[in-house]
């Protein structure tokens, strides 16, 4: 694991939150610890908000699948994880089976072609989608998620650092 570790941040986009070597969500049981450290209490919350028992699960933005993999654990009967980051995803897949994950930058165009769920989270990506195409861009892939679901769990980033709430 330490091999896929080592090369995470590494493809980023600038203005990125993320750091090299560390990974964007924390890893249960790591040693290492992530921007973000709280990721299945987060996933915990998402649960207590909507009934993931016997949904289809799309986790936008995945990172390392720990989200994904808790909803997974939390009944969700298929979750799809995405990412760009071919190193994240790597280490989604080796560390949190259960979920199917995939490489794939979040785009308009990809955004269009989903299919339906039941549940689509898509949590911390808003503001980076904003800064590096455009607010109304942002809107738009944000109108069209909506689209592909019978809920979306939304939450973006406060400031510059990537903290939220």
């Amino acid at each position: 694991m330490l091999e896929e570790l080592a090369i995470l941040g590494v493809d980023k986009y600038p203005g990125s939150s993320v750091e090299r070597g560390v990974p964007y969500q924390d890893i249960p049981g790591a040693k290492i610890q992530g921007h973000r450290n709280n990721t299945r209490l987060r996933a915990n919350r998402v649960a207590e908000l909507v009934d993931l028992k016997g949904k289809a699960v799309l986790d936008l933005g995945c990172n390392v699948g720990t989200m994904a993999a808790r909803f997974f654990e939390l009944g969700a009967s298929a979750v799809t994880g995405v990412d760009y980051d071919p190193a994240s995803i790597a280490v989604a897949n080796r560390l949190n089976p259960g979920p199917r994950y995939c490489v794939q930058e979040i785009t308009l165009e990809f955004i269009q072609r989903l299919p339906h769920y039941n549940v689509i989270v898509w949590v911390s990506q808003f503001m980076w989608l904003a800064k590096q195409r455009g607010m109304e861009y942002a809107l738009d892939c944000l109108w069209e998620i909506g689209r592909h679901c019978d809920t979306l769990v939304f939450e973006t980033a406060a400031k510059d650092d990537g903290s939220a709430p």
